[in-house]
């Protein structure tokens, strides 16, 4: 036996509370006892840098019946160690078990550690005790015996529940689909930056990819060698002693990829591989079992000195003659997979209003102080069509407020905001109109024309056009003040149905007069004040606003998710009036809408 570990302050406290719980018999701790163990000490110093482990004997009589698929239990007691790392208490202790039964239980961690902090950062605090600790370590049995934990939202499950990546690997982007009815296939990696790489259809530019249908879930992850990856595909099928056969068993449609079977294929891409080239391989794992089962994917490559030596071996032996052994040791580096696959994610703004510009097609009138930001909050909303128009050009002045570069001076409006525009998403179609929207144009085919343009003559040119317009987009008026630039206002209206925007405007203003309460907004119609102007020359000039590009982004937000809740409305006519909270107005919000 080694002598005792010496003992942080911090881990002393831990260890002295923990003692005097384990003490209480109200409680479900039989005994706590530091380990004297070379073997255990170079394994907690080789998982968090160094540290102690506490061996904890639970009385598991205390745990309510088992329910379900629940977790199984010895039936006296479950020892479990917990090690406390020496930077503690700035992270929480964490939990291992010395045994694989747990494995495919949700928030089991590699088969032998429990996730009893879904988020360390928000529910671990520096101050907590050994009772709180001990607290979320009982909840997390009593929830695992009585089937609490749904494995559709344990992150990672079927691969271990830890995410694969490594410090400085490149992220591969996956948009398209990966087949998955057949144990192997092969696909391309398309290097977009050195940072990432996207996954293509075989037949494109790039790095071959092998593609490997895995059968059934990871539970103690994939590995960190070829040899380790290998043995986590050669146990999927086995008996699982701890009864999650549920979420074992493979997909009835795809036959289990072989270790020796994956090796031949990976030789085989080997052999096919250039000199300095990496190997590159992509697991889909399935999150369920049976058809149409969904996998995860994880991407991993051996580095390029790794491929060499295997390639070599090929060449010796064949692809048929390699064997584990020789390979085992042969380091595998994993990729952070960016999971953009429609059956996969969801979006994050899926449940706010701006939803319904997914798919849209916008039109912008003004690249300006709020045309510029709306443009880029539905380009990020999922439009999948913008069209831009403004004949003015980007000056320096102008990037205090308004979305645009160093770069970008000298250039037409509509052309930079543009390009800003494509570099957003791969999927946009964004237009350019590099004049102004004036009188004798038609109102363009969209789902939503804003105007953005703050101008008279634009809308007038709109309400010139309502009569005869062929389609009944909503059409968005936006502007805001020139004090201050927190204020905001949207009139909505669509042709066919509402009054022309410069009817549905006087409306407005007339309601704003007539009512004191609104007074603050009158500043909509009305001359600039003396001081509101801003003159950037000496001499004539057209006033301009003052605010900051903080002020013209929340208010061009607040628009934005405003005109959005109206889109798939098809009847609509009225004025949103906003004010932000420093604005120093008690109406942050009035709706003024026509009958």
């Amino acid at each position: 036996m080694s002598a005792l570990p010496s003992l942080t302050a911090a881990q002393t406290a831990f260890l002295g509370q923990l003692s005097s719980y384990a003490a209480d018999p109200a409680n479900p701790v039989l005994a706590a006892q530091v380990v004297a163990s070379d073997l255990v000490q170079a394994y907690v110093t080789a998982l968090y840098g160094g540290g102690i482990a506490i061996r904890l004997r639970l009385d598991t009589t205390m745990l309510p019946p088992r329910q379900g698929d629940g977790l199984r239990v010895a039936g006296q007691h479950e020892d479990v160690y917990v090690l406390v790392p020496d930077v503690f208490p700035a992270c929480p202790p964490f939990v291992h078990v010395a045994h694989t039964r747990f494995t495919g239980t949700p928030h089991v961690l590699e088969g032998t550690r429990l996730c009893i902090y879904l988020d360390p950062s928000q529910e671990w605090h520096p101050t907590h005790t050994a009772a709180d600790f001990m607290y979320r370590l009982w909840d997390w049995f009593r929830d695992a015996v009585t089937d609490k934990f749904d494995p559709r939202t344990a992150l990672f499950h079927p691969v271990g529940g830890v995410l694969h990546s490594r410090r400085g690997m490149p992220t591969v982007v996956v948009r398209v689909p990966v087949p998955a009815d057949r144990p192997f296939a092969t696909m391309r990696l398309g290097c977009r930056t050195e940072h990432r790489l996207d996954l293509r259809p075989d037949g494109e530019p790039g790095a071959e990819v092998l593609i490997v249908a895995v059968a059934g879930a990871m539970f103690r992850g994939a590995g960190l060698t070829l040899g380790g990856l290998c043995r986590a595909m050669g146990r999927i099928g086995l008996p699982d002693p701890a009864g999650f056969g549920r979420l074992c068993k493979p997909s009835s449609r795809v036959a289990p990829p072989h270790p020796d079977a994956f090796l031949i294929r990976l030789g085989l891409a080997a052999a096919r591989g250039g000199p300095g080239e990496p190997l590159w391989f992509l697991l889909g794992v399935p999150t369920g079992h049976g058809v149409g089962a969904k996998r995860h994917l994880l991407c991993g490559r051996l580095p390029a000195d790794a491929a060499v030596r295997l390639r070599a071996l090929v060449g010796c032996q064949g692809a048929l003659g390699i064997r584990l052994r020789d390979v085992a040791d042969l380091p595998v580096e994993w990729c952070r997979v960016s999971e953009e696959r429609p059956e996969m994610t969801k979006r994050r703004d899926s449940k706010t209003p701006v939803q319904s510009l997914l798919g849209a097609h916008v039109v912008v009138l003004g690249c300006g102080g709020l045309g510029s930001w709306i443009a880029e909050f539905v380009v990020r909303a999922g439009a999948r069509r913008v069209e831009v128009y403004d004949s003015g050009e980007v000056t320096g002045g102008l990037l205090v407020r308004q979305d645009y570069v160093e770069l970008d001076i000298g250039k037409k409006k509509a052309e930079a905001l543009a390009f800003r525009l494509d570099a957003l998403r791969d999927d946009i179609k964004v237009v350019v109109h590099p004049d102004n929207f004036t009188l004798g144009m038609p109102i363009p085919r969209c789902d939503l024309l804003i105007d953005a343009t703050v101008d008279n003559s634009a809308a007038a040119a709109l309400s010139a056009a309502w009569s005869d317009a062929r389609h009944a987009p909503l059409v968005a008026s936006v502007a805001t003040d020139r004090a201050t630039s927190t204020l905001g206002l949207v009139t909505l209206t669509r042709p066919g149905s509402g009054p022309d925007p410069e009817t549905a405007d006087g409306a407005a203003r007339k309601t704003v007069q007539d009512c004191q309460d609104l007074e603050p907004f009158g500043c909509f119609w009305r001359s600039p004040e003396k001081g509101e102007e801003l003159n950037p020359a000496p001499g004539c000039s057209v006033p301009t606003f003052h605010g900051s590009a903080a002020d013209l982004a929340v208010i061009a937000g607040a628009l934005t998710r405003l005109i959005a809740g109206h889109l798939p409305a098809p009847e609509v006519a009225g004025t949103h009036l906003v004010a932000m909270p420093h604005a120093g107005h008690t109406s942050g919000h009035v709706w003024l809408g026509l009958a």
